[in-house]
């Protein structure tokens, strides 16, 4: 299974999560609560840090880090797609 872990130790199961041109987009497997992931994903204590992995495995394990803006969330069929942009670390 391919997941993403916030700070608070909250596991996704996604189906896809790549960063490009300071925007992460992650898209999240039922089943899930919309109103309890928008809280997650709007709390820049636990999108800090996101972690990728699949299980079982350290083949694309990556961490994507100061992701901590929230953009948007689409239902899209029965996946929620969530964008994050990267926060100024200047």
């Amino acid at each position: 299974m391919r997941n993403i872990k916030l700070l608070d130790g909250t596991v996704y199961q996604v189906d896809r999560c790549g960063a490009a041109d300071g925007q992460l987009r992650l898209r999240i497997l039922p089943p899930f609560k919309i109103a309890d992931v928008a809280k997650k994903f709007t709390s820049p204590a636990k999108t800090a840090t996101i972690e990728h992995y699949f299980d079982g495995t350290e083949t694309d394990h990556v961490y994507f880090e100061h992701y901590t803006e929230f953009l948007s969330m689409e239902v899209v069929g029965d996946k929620l797609l969530i964008v994050m942009r990267e926060a100024k670390t200047d």
